[in-house]
């Protein structure tokens, strides 16, 4: 077994969103890396006739989530991440901006607060290990306050299709995400 040192890596990634309005935010610093989760579902065709042998198995479903703890429990990723996609912002009558999530929410399509999901690798030289999320939304888990840590945000990052990218990577893309998918 050839064993390629060159080829292990230790790396953190550069984690930037951008909106459905189009903004782009750099999403700061992360803690306990980022992963990237792939879904898959088949289903296996069988027949009586050769005793539930499976003859084939056929993709139902493909999928992919990213899985982040932000550092920066910002004003603007809270915004971002909470009021302008699963929740709402509100400015009552106090005059100052909040967000939140409340039942107006419920049957709310996500589409709209889809946008693209980008983590490059810091420091490096090749674009060959960068990933895009095509048209994601954020889901967070929860917001961690501590008098002795860090607060930090767990957010997961659901991917969707894209309809105006090119089938065979309408969710996500490794590589060069520099390059139009159309």
């Amino acid at each position: 077994m050839a064993i390629t040192p060159s080829e292990i890596r230790v790396e953190g990634m550069i984690v930037s969103w951008q909106e459905s309005s189009g903004t782009e935010l750099d999403l700061g610093a992360t803690e306990g890396g980022s992963t990237v989760n792939f879904e898959y579902e088949s289903t296996d065709i069988t027949a009586d006739q050769t005793g539930g042998v499976i003859l084939d198995s056929v993709s139902i479903m493909v999928g992919a989530t990213a899985e982040l703890t932000l550092k920066e429990v910002s004003a603007a990723n809270l915004k971002a991440l909470l009021g302008d996609s699963i929740g709402s912002s509100l400015t009552p009558s106090g005059g100052t901006l909040v967000q939140g999530i409340g039942s107006g929410n419920v049957f709310r399509s996500m589409s709209g607060q889809a946008g693209k999901l980008r983590l490059v690798p810091v420091g490096g030289s090749s674009s060959a290990r960068s990933v895009m999320l095509h048209k994601a939304y954020p889901i967070l888990s929860s917001i961690s306050y501590s008098p002795s840590d860090p607060s930090t945000i767990s957010v997961t990052f659901k991917c969707m299709r894209d309809s105006t990218v090119n089938s065979a990577v309408d969710l996500l893309v490794i590589g060069d995400i520099t390059q139009d998918f159309s």
